[in-house]
């Protein structure tokens, strides 16, 4: 119990992960990261299983930090080596690196399963109040852009581009305070599942999903459609594959269907889905500068010598394409592929690659051999599959965001019964029946 001062700075993390995706210095975010490398400095003791399950994920990174070596040994005609800023990716990778062993040290190494509990409760709910306030901007965005009621005073990248005239009479799109569409949906999507997580089948619960859904309906974010539905719909298969669906989880899995069916069909006859579908429909590297972003550098790629198709470019090396190509389309390249496999294939090479995509085959193999109770169960499945498809749309992989869900992935494996005990509140009592 001395060591739950360190909470503060783990929930100060949660809190304000959402800085990381506006247009405003992230300072106060960076602040607790710091004070977490601090308290992991000073508590250094955490368990084997949590340093096992975060180096696995960061092994791609790891041999990426190797690679530059390659980069500079064995360089590559095509790219100047000075032009490759790797820094900043070590220190981010040190601050979130010592925020999930700290979080998952504090929560795990309590003697009282209630005391654990309780600290993942606020956890939570820390998480949950950050992703409200990006909700709240985005209800308030969506009012001026649809009603003209309220003036929205943040300038964000909301323009609707890309529409061959559908939707013309739609000024923008919905982002909040996130600095685009694809950005604010994520967000959006972690807090249905973190208000799930809290509140299980609920009033409360069916408020976030709702308000959540409608807006990411307005954000007519591509990558937020195929994510939302594609992850409800794989942790719905791997929950029939493991548990029989009983009465009380089909009633709630029907109401949570048809509140986001119930939204999505008035967005289909609202004209908002097929601006969507012929966004989907148009992905081609011709006329796409984000499927370019995602194809050629894997031609790239396999046009450079074995030692770089196997161990890639190094750290931060995605982020000087664009001095050297254009996409033909004329759009420019980005500093990410907006794609964590292909960054990943780019700068730590095929077998980068390769631990990047076992460690996501880990997870789902462990999380299904859990003894988590149904629903959350169902809850934590929705969220790993979350973080795999928008893991294909944007490679936030060294965010706050992402090791935030990734701590709860490791807690649900490892730590399953913080979500059984009673004084957590979707807890097993509920959740079981």
């Amino acid at each position: 119990m001395k060591n739950s001062i360190f909470l503060y700075p783990v929930c100060g993390v949660a809190l304000t992960a959402f800085l990381q995706v506006t247009l405003y210095p992230a300072y106060p975010l960076y602040a607790f990261l710091v004070l977490s490398l601090f308290g992991l400095l000073i508590v250094h003791n955490f368990s084997a299983s949590s340093v096992k399950f975060i180096l696995f994920f960061l092994s791609p990174f790891l041999i990426s930090f190797s690679s530059i070596l390659i980069f500079y040994v064995f360089p590559d005609s095509r790219f100047i080596g000075s032009d490759l800023n790797w820094y900043g990716r070590v220190v981010n990778i040190v601050l979130l690196f010592s925020f999930f062993m700290l979080v998952t040290n504090l929560i795990t190494k309590d003697d009282d399963v209630d005391g654990s509990a309780k600290k993942f409760q606020l956890y939570l709910r820390c998480y949950l109040l950050g992703g409200a306030v990006v909700l709240l901007s985005a209800i308030w965005h969506a009012l001026d852009i649809h009603t003209g009621l309220v003036v929205f005073p943040f300038e964000t990248r909301s323009l609707v581009h890309s529409s061959a005239g559908l939707l013309d009479q739609v000024s923008g799109r919905v982002t909040g305070i996130a600095s685009e569409p694809s950005y604010l949906v994520p967000f959006l999507i972690d807090l249905i599942a973190v208000s799930l997580l809290l509140y299980g089948a609920s009033l409360r619960s069916a408020l976030f999903v709702s308000l959540s859904v409608f807006m990411i309906i307005l954000s007519l974010s591509p990558s937020g459609y195929v994510s939302l539905i594609s992850a409800f719909s794989l942790a719905g298969l791997l929950y029939s594959l493991k548990f029989k669906i009983s009465k009380r989880v089909l009633f709630s899995l029907i109401i949570l269907m048809g509140v986001i069916g119930g939204l999505f069909l008035w967005a289909s006859r609202s004209g908002y889905a097929d601006y969507v579908i012929y966004r989907i429909a148009t992905f081609n590297p011709e006329s796409s500068g984000r499927a370019f972003m995602y194809i050629y550098p894997i031609y790239w790629l396999m046009d450079s010598s074995l030692v770089n198709i196997m161990f890639g470019f190094g750290a931060k090396s995605y982020s000087i394409l664009s001095y050297y190509y254009s996409a033909p389309s004329g759009h420019y390249i980005n500093v990410t592929s907006n794609n964590y496999f292909v960054d990943m294939a780019w700068e730590a090479g095929v077998v980068g690659f390769i631990l990047a995509s076992i460690f996501f085959v880990f997870i789902f193999f462990k999380i299904f051999k859990s003894s988590l109770p149904r629903w959350h169960f169902f809850v934590v499945s929705f969220f790993a599959f979350h973080l795999l498809i928008s893991s294909m749309f944007r490679a936030d992989f060294a965010s706050a965001r992402y090791f935030f869900i990734l701590s709860i992935i490791y807690l649900a494996i490892y730590k399953p019964d913080v979500f059984l005990s009673r004084r957590y509140i979707g807890g097993a009592d509920e959740a079981s029946r």
